[in-house]
């Protein structure tokens, strides 16, 4: 992100690939003195509890872990037993817009 900033110019956005990496994007963005989402707006994957927890909140992808964990558990087991893995499952993602993404100046 510090790479990003200096550039001319400047992105008015950070794409990161999970939350945490949004969490430190944000955190470098007001060290280097910018506004989220005025200066630069933030965008996460995950939708972990810190994506809510950083001022002003990082928008993100939801994504339910708890049945791809359950679905990746199953499969392991159903490996492990010589069975057939369960079939391939869609899971829903969504948007959860917490206010880090503005349409650029």
């Amino acid at each position: 992100l510090q790479r990003l900033v200096r550039l001319d110019p400047r992105p008015t956005a950070a794409i990161c690939g999970n939350d945490v990496l949004a969490a430190g994007a944000a955190m470098g963005a007001r060290a280097a003195g910018l506004v989220i989402p005025d200066d630069l707006s933030i965008t996460g994957f995950d939708d972990i509890d810190l994506a809510e927890a950083i001022p002003p909140g990082i928008t993100t992808v939801h994504v339910p872990h708890r049945r791809m964990g359950r679905r990746a558990a199953e499969t392991l087991l159903a490996l492990r037993n010589g069975d057939d893995p369960p079939p391939p499952d869609a899971f829903d993602t969504w948007i959860v817009d917490r206010g880090s993404l503005a349409p650029p100046r």
